[in-house]
């Protein structure tokens, strides 16, 4: 519980990076422990919100691809014939209808795998979004308004906001790749990769600021 505390603080403050830099702040913002404390478990609300439609989504999906079906024709052909086989009244052979539920719960998982990452990476970018709404308003109901945060990239250019935060996570991967694969550099990463949360979230927010 104390952990979760604190991660909303700290999580409240990464917010009030990101509206520094939608504000074009030079100054590093200063910890407001209550108003980070809010505003950090505004951000988990909006998390939650952001990932339970895909996840939700997705669990549609494998419903109709009818996942559990296969898995569960599978499952009690490979009891069944466990069962015969520790009897010793017949070598551990599956049916026919159990190689196709195989073939038909591959095609499910691939279309259902597929359709979680895309939604998934639409979501992450919608939900930087969101990150940003908040920051700008401070409202919670501006931050869940999903149809309003894809406006946003909208507005600021689907391909920028793309280019922009893939750049971001290949920055921050690449030094940190770097960092881990030098034995006497990995203590740094200690210190360092703070600075790169920090340059995250500032470089949202001057994202953002084009249309704030």
């Amino acid at each position: 519980i104390v952990s979760m505390l604190i991660g909303w603080v700290l999580a409240g403050y990464l917010i009030s990076i990101i509206k520094s830099g939608i504000e074009l702040d030079d100054e590093v913002p200063g910890f407001e422990w209550w108003e980070n404390f809010i505003t950090g478990f505004n951000n988990f609300i909006v998390t939650i919100v952001y990932f339970i439609i895909p996840a939700f989504i997705v669990v549609v999906v494998g419903y109709l691809t009818n996942i559990y079906g296969n898995f569960m024709i599978i499952a009690n052909e490979v009891m069944s014939q466990a069962q015969n086989v520790y009897m010793g009244n017949s070598t551990f052979i599956l049916s026919e209808a159990a190689s196709q539920a195989i073939a038909n719960l591959m095609i499910s998982l691939s279309i259902t795998i597929m359709v979680a990452l895309v939604l998934f990476v639409i979501f992450s970018f919608l939900q930087t979004m969101a990150q940003a709404r908040l920051a700008n308003t401070g409202s919670l109901g501006e931050a869940l308004n999903v149809v309003e945060a894809a406006k946003d990239i909208r507005r600021i250019g689907v391909g920028k906001v793309i280019v922009v935060i893939l750049l971001i996570i290949i920055i921050i991967a690449v030094i940190e790749m770097i960092l881990s694969s030098v034995p006497f550099l990995a203590i740094l990463s200690i210190i360092i990769s703070p600075y790169l949360l920090f340059f995250a979230q500032r470089a949202v927010g001057l994202l953002y600021s084009d249309i704030a």
